[in-house]
């Protein structure tokens, strides 16, 4: 007998994937095997000598009863009977079938097998306290290691290596022993031990080689219940059959939104990577459903601020909060719990596109320190225009919810209620995806705000709010939609005011429609935001609150031509700006080239713009629908209503261009309409 430290399932059959060394080996088996094999030569003269005089009576009565009738027993009628019931099980991924009892259960996840004699098993084969499992896995026999070229050498190798960890009072029984099954190589060896929590376990791992694959299987059961299921096990061993696996390309995240998947690990890995950057660098390893790792990203290169994600094979995170930023040291994310059986991918990119080289460690749940809890803090749920409050306590994460039409415009404003506070916010989809055009923002020190952000599509999403540094403290977040989720228009538009400039944006707007517009100069420009009636030419209202952004809402109070002007501070300045002008379906914008318009349709069906020009000039526009119904028609109208110019040409979800060139100087409205559906679109004047 041969005392080591026990290696349960996963651990034994991927220790004899992985030939890495693993702890100094201990005494080898050698020893083992040679007083089994001195045992021989005596047995072999008592044999002898009482065969020598007896000749005929004590050899024939011993040979012809005892060797005829106990072998037709033990081995005909046992193995009809367990393999009787059997079904087949085939795993073309891991190149090798076997068949199980009709009753037992058996699945396959990308060619690493089980079989269970109850389901429950499955879902922690790690826990055998009942009943039996097997794990089965197929290898090309040349990635099992350097020197390894016969079933034996591979258990040899994994005798070798059951290092620390891997539980206590592990003890060989038999082997490892070299034999066949179904005339291809073997070898087979049986050992009991404790588990990590005390259960006395029979464990037999099997290694079989046939051409260019080997098959690796660890079956076991409970010590004081192998008399039930020992025999079953080898009866499922026996059917083993390996053949050439199909090559099957397994599923990985490296296609999704450019992330490069640098190789797989197991659970209790640690691997060196790097990020390229304004990159991605991806781990792959499989999940269980109900376990939880912990994965720790620890930067080696002073220049990265690691950003860490755990998404599925759909590129959707599975972390509450989307992906997690809260050191700029090492980022710890504790019990990330696993949805469902599959690959997973540990997505690592640098903040602000940084690049740079880290570690990453990922191990079962309540093997690493403290660190950021993958769960977090739930806030709550929110609705446009609702103000959640909450507390944050030092490197936790809260996340507020709400649902969000595409197309709608929203506001998201997180403002500090504790002076030592230092809020970092972003507003992430359901893959864990920030839809902010620079991700997170940490502009302040009190207040965070994203101003008119574009719900790209429907669905629910989450605010997720943090401490920059130590503190924390009480906060504030609210989030708004402009024209409360209902029709209009935005319009986007860059230009640069030269000295004693003034820049005019026209609307036409009828009583109670509301319009704002949000004006952001470049950096060291300050500018000042009036708002004028066009028809009497009277001031209604300026505005120049910060050196910064400055906007403006403008409830209309009757039907009306106005503008908004944009005028540098002291007059004399230049700089450039950019202009964001929203207004509800009773707002009519004038457009002018290099505008950018996304328009989203009512019950009318249409969206009317003005469009000035002189005589002989001409300009283009190209539409697109954002959904696949929506099919667009695109009219050239003069202010009486005539129509002038039609385009409708492509099919629903398509776009629709249209050149117009005017006769003479003048005005015409622009028409967008949707066919038969309500939608968005999009358009530029070029």
């Amino acid at each position: 007998m041969n005392a080591k430290r026990f290696s349960w399932l996963f651990l034994a059959l991927l220790l004899l994937l992985v030939a890495c060394g693993g702890d100094e080996p201990e005494p080898t088996a050698t020893p083992e095997p040679a007083p089994v094999a001195t045992d021989v030569p005596p047995t072999a003269e008592p044999t002898a000598e009482p065969t020598a005089e007896p000749t005929a009576v004590p050899t024939e009565e011993p040979t012809a009863e005892p060797t005829a009738e106990p072998t037709a027993e033990p081995t005909a009628e046992p193995a009809a009977d367990l393999t009787a019931d059997f079904v087949e099980f085939d795993s073309p991924e891991a190149g090798h079938s076997f068949q199980h009892p009709a009753d037992w259960t058996a699945q396959g996840l990308f060619g690493l097998n089980f079989v269970a004699s109850d389901p429950a098993l499955l879902d922690a084969p790690d826990e055998v306290t009942e009943g039996a499992v097997l794990i089965a896995i197929g290898s090309p026999i040349a990635d099992l290691g350097e020197g390894i070229t016969t079933p034996l050498d591979a258990l040899t190798f994994a005798q070798d290596n059951f290092g620390e960890g891997f539980g206590e009072d592990l003890t060989i029984v038999d082997g490892p022993t070299a034999t066949t099954i179904n005339d291809q190589d073997a070898a087979t060896i049986r050992l009991t031990g404790a588990s990590e929590s005390g259960i006395q376990l029979t464990v037999l791992m099997t290694v079989i080689f046939e051409g260019d694959q080997a098959a690796i299987l660890v079956a076991a059961t409970p010590l004081d219940q192998e008399v039930d299921y020992i025999p079953t096990l080898e009866a499922i061993i026996s059917t083993v059959q390996v053949y050439p696996p199909t090559v099957v390309e397994l599923p990985s995240t490296s296609g999704i939104e450019g992330v490069t998947t640098e190789g797989t690990l197991f659970v209790g890995d640690t691997v060196n990577g790097t990020v390229a950057e304004n990159g991605k660098s991806g781990w792959d390893f499989v999940g269980t459903a109900g376990t939880a790792v912990d994965i720790v990203v620890e930067p080696t290169s002073d220049e990265l601020d690691a950003v860490v994600d755990v998404v599925d094979l759909n590129g959707v995170s599975i972390l509450p909060a989307g992906e997690i930023d809260a050191e700029f040291d090492t980022e710890e994310i504790l019990g990330v719990e696993i949805p469902e059986d599959g690959f997973y991918t540990v997505v690592v990119r640098g903040f602000a596109g940084g690049g740079g080289e880290y570690t990453l460690t990922v191990t079962e749940a309540g093997s690493a320190g403290t660190g950021t809890p993958a769960v977090g803090t739930s806030g709550g749920e929110l609705v446009y225009g609702q103000t959640g409050t909450g507390t944050l306590v030092e490197e936790e994460t809260a996340t507020w919810t709400f649902d969000a039409q595409e197309l709608d415009v929203i506001d998201v404003l997180a403002t500090t209620t504790d002076g030592d506070l230092d809020l970092v916010m972003d507003v992430v989809d359901a893959t864990g995806t920030s839809i902010l055009d620079d991700g997170e923002l940490d502009e302040s020190f009190s207040q965070e705000q994203a101003y008119l952000v574009i719900v790209p599509e429907d669905g629910t999403y989450t605010v997720v709010l943090r401490p920059y540094g130590a503190d924390g403290g009480d906060y504030e977040v609210t989030v708004t939609a402009a024209n409360n989720g209902g029709p209009g228009s935005i319009l986007f538009a860059s230009d640069e005011l030269e000295a004693e400039e003034a820049h005019a944006f026209p609307f036409t707007a009828y009583e109670g429609a509301t319009v704002r517009a949000v004006i952001e100069p470049a950096e060291d420009f300050d500018v000042v935001l009036h708002l004028y009636n066009n028809t009497s030419g009277e001031e209604i209202d300026s505005v120049d609150l910060s050196f910064g952004i400055e906007e403006y809402t403008f409830v209309v109070p009757s039907d009306d031509d106005y503008y908004f002007e944009v005028v540098a501070y002291d007059g004399t300045a230049t700089g450039a700006y950019d202009v964001l002008l929203v207004g509800d379906e009773n707002t009519f914008f004038e457009l002018a080239y290099g505008d950018f318009v996304v328009g989203r349709l009512g019950e009318a069906g249409f969206l009317d713009y003005f469009f000035a020009l002189g005589a002989e000039e001409d300009f283009i526009i190209e539409a697109n629908a954002y959904n696949e119904e929506l099919d667009l028609v695109i009219q050239i109208l003069d202010l009486d209503g005539n129509l002038l110019q039609e385009v409708d040409e492509f099919l629903p979800g398509g776009s629709e261009t249209l050149q117009y060139t005017f006769p003479e100087e003048g005005m015409v409205i622009i028409r967008v309409i949707g066919l038969d559906s309500t939608g968005g679109f999009n358009f530029e004047i070029q």
